[in-house]
């Protein structure tokens, strides 16, 4: 897995990944889940974090996100990105924790 906290944009990183294959939609669900483009809601454990890109808003340090690119137990790729930190929501803040991502 690769893990940055970098200046790039956000934008380019997740066109990267797009161009590796991590092209699906995916989305954050009730309870820890993940909607997948394989129209089925799994555990967010049961994903892999292949890339993650963690980054801060350098006007507005509340603005912390986190973008993955994600494999699904499914075999579908693609990438979600996450609020943590007092941005995130319930259903955020455990999906990222499942993840193994930043929550604060």
């Amino acid at each position: 897995m690769t893990h940055h906290l970098l200046d790039e944009p956000r934008t380019e990183v997740v066109a990267g990944w797009r161009d590796e294959g991590f092209d699906d939609e995916i989305a954050v669900a009730q309870g820890g889940a993940i909607a997948c483009a394989c129209h089925q809601e799994h555990d967010a454990g049961e994903f892999t974090v292949v890339h993650q890109y963690r980054y801060e808003g350098t006007t507005n340090p509340g603005d912390e996100q986190i973008s993955v690119a994600l494999e699904g137990p499914c075999g579908r790729r693609g990438t979600l990105t996450l609020a943590y930190g007092p941005a995130a929501d319930a259903d955020t803040g455990e999906v990222a924790r499942r993840l193994g991502a930043p929550t604060d």
